[in-house]
């Protein structure tokens, strides 16, 4: 599960927020939606993960959905 902090507190994220908050945080930082990016990263559309941070900080949050960003040989969780 994705935690998000705000003044002190944190909340708890369900699956659907998590994916939802990633959703949002693909478009705003690469201008895709998080199906398209988690397809470019397997990709390796992004290069290296150190030269591509916005990409780098979305990957990392992607087991809060249920996607393991080093290993795509494993299925994607439902949507």
């Amino acid at each position: 599960m994705v935690a998000r902090a705000r003044k002190n507190y944190v909340k708890e994220l369900t699956p659907q927020e998590a994916r939802e908050m990633l959703e949002e945080q693909s478009r705003r930082y690469l201008g895709v939606g998080l199906d398209e990016f988690v397809e470019k990263w397997f990709a390796g559309e992004y290069g290296d993960p150190d030269d591509n941070p916005d990409a780098l900080e979305l990957a990392v949050l992607l087991p809060g959905v249920g996607i393991d960003p080093w290993h795509h040989d494993k299925p994607a969780p439902p949507k």
